[in-house]
């Protein structure tokens, strides 16, 4: 059941943040918010599944490069 819990309050999570990029009101702090959510996610995805945390990975790194477009 704790298992469960846990996977919902990530889901809400993602759909948070996903849907704080897509309102495009603070992006350089949505990216940011999203990308540091994300990396802290990343190392339980690669414990859980190596494909998980490969997928996880891929999000990263499209946060991180949109950072950087934001920045430049």
């Amino acid at each position: 059941k704790d298992k469960k819990m846990l996977m919902r309050f990530h889901a809400l999570g993602n759909i948070v943040f996903g849907a704080f990029l897509l309102s495009a009101l603070y992006p350089k702090m949505a990216a940011w918010l999203a990308f540091l959510w994300l990396l802290s996610i990343l190392p339980f995805a690669f414990r859980a599944d190596w494909t998980i945390g490969m997928r996880d990975l891929a999000i990263t790194i499209s946060l991180a490069a949109l950072i950087g477009f934001l920045l430049s």
